[in-house]
């Protein structure tokens, strides 16, 4: 089984499959809120174990940690179901809001998500990010930024009219709808990621390429010179 297919497994396991079943039967002896929040857990926890199995100890890593922890302390002081996810959707709509500001500052956040991915296959930091900050490359990244801040709108979209229809109830629906949602837009922004990433591919000195700079600057020393 290759690595996709297992984050794929993982992913409806431990954010679909997991938290229903906590939902589901925890909802009569735990309370609607309760078993709301408790559901939440596996997702954070599996979330971490990614984070630490990654070495994501950059600004993808922070962003994460960040967002997670200022969802889990709005989950703990909602004090209810209904607000637990009314809550959420705010939370989401202000993510898409700072992504759409990274986008105008010219400081799009996919551009930080791309180096970080680049410093880990060995690219030196500094020289990726300049090289990103180059006007076509640039707006490639502000394109895939802007498709980020949509899927947090649509996604805060989506749930609110869940909360309108079905209430607390709809919350097991909640979990697919979200989750579906969420794989759609990231198939997106990943095809626009691949078309930047070949358009930088080409801008950036690979490690051979370096190598022979290297030579040239310091020739081995030649084979015919005479011994005296």
């Amino acid at each position: 089984m290759g690595k996709a297919s297992r984050t794929i497994i993982f992913d409806i396991l431990f954010y679909i499959a997991v938290p229903w079943l906590i939902w589901k039967y925890g909802r009569e002896s735990l309370g609607d809120y309760y078993a709301m929040l408790l559901s939440t857990g596996p997702g954070i926890l599996y979330t971490l174990y990614r984070f630490g199995r990654d070495k994501q100890f950059n600004v993808t890593g922070l962003f994460i940690l960040t967002t997670m922890i200022s969802s889990t302390t709005v989950d703990l002081l909602s004090g209810s179901a209904e607000a637990m996810l009314v809550n959420s959707v705010y939370v989401s709509a202000v993510i898409g809001v700072f992504f759409l500001f990274t986008t105008f500052t010219k400081r799009p956040f996919a551009m930080y998500f791309f180096v970080d991915g680049y410093q880990l296959m060995g690219y030196d930091r500094q020289q990726t990010l300049a090289t990103c900050l180059h006007p076509s490359i640039l707006k490639g990244f502000q394109i895939c930024t802007g498709i980020m801040a949509l899927r947090q709108f649509a996604t805060s979209g989506v749930k609110w009219y869940l909360i309108g229809k079905y209430g607390v109830d709809g919350y097991d629906k909640m979990l697919v709808v979200m989750r579906v949602t969420g794989w759609i837009f990231s198939g997106v922004v990943t095809v626009a990621l691949i078309i930047v990433a070949s358009k930088l591919g080409n801008m950036l000195p690979h490690e051979e390429d370096e190598n022979e700079k290297d030579e040239d600057q310091n020739p081995p020393p030649s084979s015919d010179h005479k011994l005296i």
